[in-house]
Parts: C-alpha cells; sequence; structure tokens
C-alpha cells in the first residue's frame, strides 16, 4: 500500500467516529428562562408562552448544526437532535423553545426545563461537549444569561430575547443609590422616589419590555420625585434601569 492510500484510510477511519467540527463555546447557551408565562409577552409562533434556550455563536462562521445534540441530563447527553440542515449564523443567536412538542414548526425540544434547577449541554453526536452549565432554583420570567455576552458567567438578567445581553443587570449596583417604586404593581402612573442625593445631569431612567425593547427613557430630565404615565403599556413585566456611566441598578415592574 503507498503512502497516499495509507493517509486516506486514517482519514477515513477518523472520520468514521464524526468528530466535532467546532471546539469548546465556539457555540453556547448563552441565555434561557426556566420558567416562562404569559405575562413575560415572550410567545411562540403558536402564542404559546414556553421556556427557551438562546444559543449564541462565538465564530466567524456560519455553524451547521445537524449533528448536535440540546440536553438537560448528563446520563443522557444526547437528548434532542437539532433537525437536518439547522444553522445558527456568524456571530448570531438561534432560540430553542423547551417544550416537550415536537409537533409544532420551529426548534422544540424534546424536555422541559425545571424550575427548582438542573443541567443544559449542548453536544456533538460523537459525545464531545461543547457547553454545559447546571443552575439552581429560577424566578419566573427572569433569564439568566452570559455577561459579558457569549462568554461570561452566568447571572440574573433583564430579558434580552435574541439579543446581546451586555448592558444594564439585575445585580449590577450603583454605588449608594437606591430607589422605591409605587405601586408595584400599577396600572395607571409609576412613582419614582429616590432615597439617595443625585447627580441627575450625569444619570439616565429607562424602562424596557420583557424582549429588551426601550418604552420609556428620560436622559437627565428628573427629580427626586418622578412619575411615569404607563397607562398606554400592555400587561406584564417591565424593568425599570438607572444608569450612570457603565453601572446601573433595575427594578422589576409589574402593570396590570
Amino acid at each position: 500500500m503507498n503512502s497516499k492510500n495509507y493517509l486516506l484510510l486514517i482519514f477515513l477511519f477518523i472520520s468514521s467516529f464524526g468528530f466535532s467540527q467546532i471546539e469548546w463555546h465556539d457555540v453556547v447557551v448563552n441565555e434561557f428562562v426556566a420558567s416562562n408565562d404569559s405575562t413575560s409577552n415572550i410567545f411562540d409562533q403558536d402564542g404559546e408562552a414556553d421556556d427557551w434556550i438562546e444559543l449564541y455563536n462565538n465564530t466567524a462562521q456560519s455553524i451547521d448544526l445537524t449533528d448536535y445534540f440540546l440536553s438537560d441530563n448528563y446520563a443522557n447527553p444526547l437528548k434532542w437532535n437539532f433537525p437536518t440542515g439547522t444553522t445558527i449564523s456568524t456571530n448570531g443567536y438561534l432560540i430553542v423553545w423547551a417544550d416537550e412538542n415536537g409537533m409544532e414548526d420551529g426548534l422544540h425540544a424534546n424536555f422541559k426545563l425545571a424550575k427548582a434547577g438542573e443541567s443544559i449541554m449542548l453536544v456533538h453526536s460523537n459525545g464531545t461537549f461543547i457547553d454545559s452549565l447546571s443552575f439552581g432554583q429560577q424566578e419566573t420570567n427572569v433569564p439568566f444569561a452570559r455577561v459579558p455576552n457569549g462568554t461570561g458567567n452566568f447571572q440574573s438578567h433583564y430579558p434580552t430575547f435574541n439579543m446581546n445581553n451586555d448592558g444594564p443587570s439585575a445585580v449590577n449596583e450603583l454605588d449608594g443609590v437606591s430607589f422605591k417604586v409605587y405601586p408595584n404593581p400599577a396600572n395607571e402612573v409609576l412613582n419614582i422616589t429616590f432615597e439617595n442625593d443625585l447627580d441627575f445631569e450625569k444619570v439616565n431612567l429607562s424602562m424596557t419590555n420583557m424582549l429588551g425593547q426601550i418604552v420609556f427613557r428620560n436622559q437627565n430630565q428628573f427629580n427626586q420625585q418622578t412619575q411615569i404615565d404607563i397607562s398606554g403599556l400592555t400587561t406584564g413585566m417591565y424593568f425599570l434601569i438607572l444608569e450612570k456611566g457603565k453601572s446601573s441598578v433595575v427594578q422589576k415592574v409589574i402593570i396590570e
């Protein structure tokens, strides 16, 4: 046997094992909600408020996920196979609904996420782990997300569904600043009282919905006692965000 044929046999032998074409954290579980309900305003294509998992592609190339699996069980890592031809674009996002309903169109895994905590893993068909994590008790409609986006540790976060996670989050603190929001839940007017003296020319106040879309912004134009008219907003959960430079503090708000 000549050397070319020998090398060809080695290549075919190695290829038969289906070695992963991507490496650890080329694609990551970037954000997820283990307890989603209708007040989040995040629904699948059939209008159902399912748990969801967001993947992010950290690479500069589109990746075919045909030979990859998602699972919530380390004893069964090849639990749900991505449909043939599923791709995630360069530095792109991909949403998988964790609802045990493979009969629906789109990406619907054959498992649900446990609010009490469990695991999520992304695995190649040969058993190579691309990403894996374990999480504890979760709060309804509050995502767990990587910060910085795609690379950081997980933390409770306001929703950035199918978007970059970088920005103000629920665990950031603004040094020496706190505020009261009332009533909460509210339906007409939201009152904000700041408990500290602030240089209001250096801070921004905004509010986002569960999709991370800004529904209110007041830059440098508020004071110790501030009111926001919310009568035109739909019911659901919102996030009031006070920012100063790269620091922030976040308060959940329910609109009824």
